[in-house]
């Protein structure tokens, strides 16, 4: 049990002395754009990377690229660490949910899950993680349904396991 010094009574113990940058992919989503909008709300600055455009002024920027290609995450990172001076914390919240039975799951679904939530948050973390000062976060927005049987989404979930893995 820690039995330190304790800060003085009526402390803001959570105040920071600057606002973070934070890059959020997948920010076109539901999910995504409450992230955001907590991080906007907390002073921080957000550019997003999607793959359609968004004109949402939670957005300090935002990126349209396909993560899920290395060169498209790589440029995405370093054009958001221009955009905002610095990265402090990477969200990984793309995602693709097909939904059908694994013998009615096209290659294309299967791909495209795999694609956008598993090879989009490694590539993204690869390419961040030298850039990242001591002190920065990455963060997964994972699912239960990568550690439970889900029969009618079996790509999602495969993908969002890859992605506990990756955390």
């Amino acid at each position: 049990r820690d039995r330190g010094a304790r800060p003085a009574a009526g402390a803001d113990h959570g105040a920071r002395v600057s606002r973070r940058g934070v890059l959020l992919i997948g920010g076109n989503s539901d999910i995504g754009l409450a992230i955001a909008r907590a991080f906007a709300e907390s002073g921080d600055a957000v550019v997003g990377v999607g793959l359609e455009h968004s004109t949402d002024p939670v957005f300090e920027r935002y990126l349209v690229a396909d993560c899920s290609r290395p060169d498209a995450a790589d440029l995405a990172v370093a054009d958001a660490e221009a955009a905002l001076g610095r990265i402090d914390v990477v969200v990984l919240a793309a995602a693709r949910m097909p939904i059908g039975r694994a013998d009615a799951t096209s290659d294309e679904d299967w791909r495209g899950a795999i694609g956008a939530t598993l090879d989009s948050a490694f590539f993204v973390a690869r390419a961040a993680l030298p850039r990242l000062a001591a002190g920065s976060s990455i963060v997964a927005v994972t699912s239960v349904n990568g550690s439970l049987a889900a029969p009618a989404l079996p790509a999602y979930a495969a993908a969002k396991a890859g992605v506990d893995g990756l955390v």
